[in-house]
Parts: C-alpha cells; structure tokens; sequence
C-alpha cells in the first residue's frame, strides 16, 4: 500500500454466494492465488493507504484460506439482500474507525483483470481531477470499480438490496469522470465465464 496524497480505503466486497458459479467463487484458482487474494494483492501494491475485505456468505472458510494481517476484515450479516448491503456496512466502518478519510474504492473481487496499473489510474485520476466520483465506463452505463468523495458516504451508508453503488453513479452523472477500462472490466459469474478466461490467460 502507498502513501498517496489523499487517504483513499480500498472496499473489496467479497459477500456474495456466488449460486451460478456453484462453488466458492472468492476461492477459485487465479495466477497461483485465488479470486479474493488477487484482488487484495493487486490494492496492496497500490497507492491506497487501507484494504477493507467484506465478507458474508461462505466467511468462515475464506477467512481459514486467506490470513492477511494487513488486511481488515469485516462481516456483513445482512449480505443476502445484495452488494448494497456490503457497500454501506463497509462504509459504516470507515467512518467510525479510520479518520481523515478523503475517498472510498468500491473493487469488486471477481474481476481479475482489475489490476494495480487500472487502480493507481483511478486513484491519481481522482486525487488530481474529481470533485465527486471517478467510475468505470461500460460503454451504456458506468460502474464499479468507482471511487466516491467522502461527500458521498451518507448515501453509500443507506444503500441497500433496491438501491446500489450504480444509482448513486447515475443519479450524478454530470459530476462523474468516466475511465475506460479496456476490457479489463470483465468479471466472473458463471462455470462458463471462469473456464472461457483461463484459456484467454494461457494463450
């Protein structure tokens, strides 16, 4: 993790069952590693100044797999009702124990091509240039990865199963910087998904 000039958290949200994928999707095999670990890796190398993992459904086994002490983390209960859910317990936590926090991250941990070159681009794209929120451009919407100004948290605070991380971006659009992620974008849901990525990878 760096020193960059404004104190931006890493949310890694990790919470989710995974149904389609019919396994423990944050534990799948990735590079030597696993989904969740590359993820964590690839913020650490990063100019961020703290990781926050959120977990929920299979928690107890990721935590036995994946002992990272300069990690933190937390437990969202409530994460059956959807990564709203994840993102407000994760910001909940920000506010009552890390001060002087200027931004938040919202990373996702199954999309393994989200690497430490995109993540230093947000972050200096947003140290440098925003006044509200950077996002990923998905070519007919915005999303996540996205970083949100602390100016934000009490919307992301609230966020639940009807109301998530993309309303928010929508709802300001005209205040959004946009980046183009270059397919690095790509995340994993299904069986399919997972086998059709590793060919790409050892071609």
């Amino acid at each position: 993790m760096g020193s960059s000039e404004s104190k931006i958290i890493v949310l890694i949200l990790a919470g989710g069952k995974g149904l389609r994928m019919g396994t423990i999707k944050q534990l799948l095999p990735w590079k030597g590693t696993t989904l969740l670990e590359n993820a964590i890796e690839q913020a650490k190398m990063s100019q961020a100044s703290d990781i926050i993992v959120v977990l929920g459904a299979h928690a107890t086994e990721i935590r036995s797999k994946i002992n990272d002490k300069d990690i933190q983390f937390i437990d969202n209960t409530e994460w059956e009702s959807g990564l709203g859910t994840s993102i407000s317990c994760g910001v909940n936590y920000i506010q009552n124990n890390i001060p002087h926090v200027e931004g938040v991250m919202v990373l996702l941990a199954d999309q393994p091509l989200i690497d430490t070159q995109y993540i230093d681009y947000m972050l200096d794209t947003f140290i440098k240039q925003s006044n509200g929120i950077v996002a990923t451009n998905y070519g007919n919407r915005e999303g996540v990865p996205a970083i949100f100004d602390k100016n934000y948290f009490s919307d992301l605070k609230i966020l639940n199963k009807d109301f998530g991380a993309k309303e928010i971006i929508r709802k300001n659009k005209h205040l959004n910087i946009s980046l183009n992620p270059k397919g690095k974008e790509l995340d994993i849901d299904t069986p399919e998904d997972y086998k059709t990525l590793l060919k790409e990878q050892s071609k």
